[in-house]
């Protein structure tokens, strides 16, 4: 008998997964991978695999396992998914950490897949994805993505986390209304948000570190429990002020004006005083006293704060200076207790 599964690392997980006793186990054949339903009570269905942190490199094999409908391949060294492109009824897939994977090409007649996670595997080219038209669940995290047009009909989609890639535009995600959780963090250049005000499912929205001055579009997405907007350029946070449901909201080393300093962070806080909300270490525990004061002091008239990390919270302005601009915002906040 012919053994289909020539790499080591993968006939260590299909051996498993068929019960079988690693080291008497006869040659693994076509119809031992393509098994619908349990033969007995020791040979089980071949309808699912976990394969994964096994440093597989070769796929042979798989191209006979097609009843899979789910398949773990993350970890390992694989750069050529060709052998799984006939596995038509993959519903969940995970290929994340392969660092050379970049073309997702094969997958493309994988139209029943409702969860695929390829983060860290180097992808620019995600066309293929535009024919997953049932998922539910998608993870491109630390790619090379782009362009996000691919994305646009994905209309299931209830979570999708893009950080770490190289996107400006975000339109494209505009009709992907039914999304809980939106990531989009490090992507250092988006400037626009106006595609999530109509996502009114959306209750975790991650735009850390993206160079976001704009945020107005959020005052119509007032239901997120979890936003993360630290590391921006954002002045003004009035759109923030309807929202009753947060559970955590991230707003550290942002420009803020003396109105969102002094009037609208307040507002947040007293619309859900159990909120974690963080925004400068001076203030976040909500009681600012002498500690504070004598810390403040301490800075006082420092120029050198983008070296000093805005000098521990005493640069409100975040323009690397402490002076009278920041003592008027902490006057502000002096004694408050909430």
């Amino acid at each position: 008998m012919v053994n289909v599964v020539n790499d080591a690392n993968l006939r260590i997980a299909v051996i498993d997964r068929l019960n079988l006793d690693a080291n008497y186990a006869p040659p693994i054949s076509p119809s031992d991978m393509n098994h619908p339903t349990a033969i007995d009570m020791n040979r089980p269905s071949f309808t699912s695999l976990d394969a994964n942190h096994l440093g597989i490199s070769d796929l042979n094999g798989l191209e006979y396992a097609t009843n899979l409908k789910t398949l773990y391949l993350a970890d390992n060294n694989i750069s050529d998914l060709g052998l799984l492109s006939g596995l038509k009824k993959m519903q969940y897939l995970r290929l994340w950490g392969n660092s050379n994977l970049a073309n997702l090409v094969p997958l493309a007649d994988m139209n029943n897949l409702l969860s695929f996670w390829a983060y860290d595997c180097n992808i620019a080219d995600i066309n293929a994805v535009s024919k997953f038209t049932k998922l539910v669940s998608l993870n491109l995290n630390l790619n090379n993505v782009t362009d996000l047009n691919a994305l646009s009909g994905l209309t299931t989609l209830t979570y999708l986390n893009l950080n770490d890639n190289n996107i400006a535009d975000i339109n494209s995600l505009k009709n992907l209304t039914k999304l809980r959780q939106l990531y989009l963090s490090r992507n250092y250049n988006i400037s626009d948000i106006n595609a999530v005000k109509d996502m009114n499912s959306l209750s975790e929205l991650g735009l850390t570190d993206v160079n976001l001055v704009d945020i107005s579009p959020l005052a119509d997405v007032n239901q997120i429990r979890y936003l993360w907007l630290g590391y921006n350029e954002i002045t003004d946070i009035s759109a923030l002020t309807k929202d009753v449901n947060f559970i955590e909201l991230n707003l550290n080393y942002n420009p803020l004006n003396f109105e969102s300093w002094c009037v609208h962070l307040k507002t947040i806080i007293n619309n859900k005083p159990s909120a974690t909300i963080t925004s400068n270490l001076l203030i976040n525990d909500r009681f600012t006293d002498m500690i504070d004061l004598s810390f403040f002091a301490s800075k006082w008239l420092r120029q050198d704060c983008v070296v000093d990390s805005d000098c521990g919270g005493a640069d409100f302005s975040e323009d690397s200076n402490v002076d009278f601009y920041d003592f008027a915002i902490f006057a502000n906040w002096w004694m408050y207790n909430k």
